[in-house]
């Protein structure tokens, strides 16, 4: 089947109108969040001959500073914001057919395009704001496509999540429930072994360049250890991060035993692993910055139209 069959996208179609439309005051406000001017003073610095982790410090990975230095010092920021609004529209069209790969009714698919469209268009979350979430959302669902697919490709789909990774380490959790996923539902060491060398593809790539500039250990350090201990700051109890996976481990040994006993589908279960993984990737972090939510709304518009569809049901 299709998956973009045009007799069924008159919605998205008018989604993307309505989220152009939504996102065109985001090209030209003036700049007042501060990531934004952080991503451009390191592309800025390493333009000019500064070395990334050594002589420049942030703790995420390279990938948004290389896309920061697609514009110059006087477009920077145009640019960058031109390139979140098309990430947007692809993180629309990436929903709209994994909604399709799941089965999920046209009308439930409509209500999940609209509420993705509002949320994400909109200030809401601060997705008017070029931050890593809003580029590697886009790479993690068409990992998840690519994996659905009646005739999956695994090394596409891993190299998807790779990407994503070199964003933040937080697409590591959605690699996590697609490795999950593949290795419970096809029982395949190959099939799970060609997700992962995808997946490993980018990053050794990325190594290689870190390497050759001399600040590969810097950066492995910066961007797990110290990105680690930054992302944990202020988490305690119910907030820690041991109570929070104590609570996927849980959740994860459930819905698996639900499956191997029959109770729930592929489908479900997909979305069990899904939700899972992001509302923990969401709150891995002590601090509460309202774009960390932007990562959940795959697993959102994903649940929300899947119920959407069994009320309708009814």
């Amino acid at each position: 089947m299709n998956v973009l069959n045009i007799k069924n996208m008159g919605l998205l179609l008018s989604a993307l109108v309505a989220f152009i439309i939504l996102r065109i005051p985001s090209l030209y406000e003036p700049h007042w969040y501060a990531d934004e001017g952080i991503y451009a003073a390191i592309t800025w610095g390493m333009e000019n001959g500064k070395t990334l982790y050594t002589q420049l410090w942030d703790n995420k990975p390279p990938l948004i500073y290389y896309l920061y230095g697609l514009g110059d010092s006087h477009n920077r920021l145009i640019v960058i914001r031109a390139l979140n609004l098309t990430a947007g529209l692809v993180t629309l069209v990436g929903l709209w057919k994994l909604i399709v790969l799941l089965d999920i009714s046209k009308k439930a698919r409509n209500i999940g395009i609209i509420y993705a469209t509002l949320i994400l268009g909109t200030p809401i979350l601060e997705g008017n704001i070029a931050n890593a979430e809003n580029f590697f959302v886009p790479l993690i669902i068409f990992g998840y496509i690519f994996l659905l697919l009646k005739k999956p490709r695994y090394i596409v789909s891993g190299i998807f999540f790779g990407a994503a990774f070199l964003f933040k380490f937080h697409p590591f959790f959605d690699f996590a429930a697609a490795g999950l996923y593949l290795l419970i539902t096809q029982r395949s060491l190959k099939k799970t072994g060609l997700f992962i060398t995808g997946f490993c593809i980018p990053l050794v790539l990325q190594s290689a360049i870190l390497f050759l500039q001399g600040n590969l250990s810097a950066g492995i350090s910066i961007i797990f250890f110290n990105n680690f201990n930054y992302t944990q700051s202020y988490s305690q109890g119910i907030k820690s991060v041991e109570f929070r996976s104590l609570i996927l481990v849980i959740g994860l040994i459930l819905s698996s035993w639900l499956f191997y006993a029959k109770k729930i589908s592929h489908q479900i279960y997909f979305l069990c692993l899904v939700a899972l993984f992001e509302v923990y990737t969401g709150l891995f972090g002590g601090r509460r910055y309202v774009h960390y939510l932007i990562q959940v709304i795959p697993a959102v518009v994903l649940v929300s139209s899947f119920f959407v569809e069994r009320t309708l049901e009814e």
